[in-house]
């Protein structure tokens, strides 16, 4: 197995949940390759247990996918978050709903 040296790594643009780079790295055969890529700080998913036999999904707009998503509310982990107080936020962003214990 053949090593892939980075020859560079450069941000090409940040947002609160993820950072764009590209890298360029050199191939077995002394070519120069590309690579893209996103670093994420993880993402929260919440799956809201009203009692025994109901949850709460939610109703998400996919751009990618260009039509409604059915799914259970979450989101990226913003810069400075702990995944519990991600996932509180996502919460009450996304259903109103403040959790009353987390497990």
């Amino acid at each position: 197995m053949k090593i892939l040296k980075k020859i560079d790594s450069h941000k090409l643009f940040s947002n609160p949940y993820w950072d764009y780079y590209i890298d360029t790295y050199c191939l077995p055969d002394d070519s120069v390759g590309k690579y893209h890529f996103v670093h994420s700080r993880g993402s929260t998913i919440i799956i809201p247990l009203l009692n025994e036999f109901h949850f709460i999904m939610i109703g998400q707009y996919r751009y990618l996918n260009q039509k409604l998503s059915i799914e259970f509310p979450g989101g990226g982990i913003k810069k400075g978050k702990t995944p519990s107080q991600n996932a509180k936020e996502e919460l009450l962003e996304e259903t109103g709903l403040i959790a009353n214990k987390c497990i």
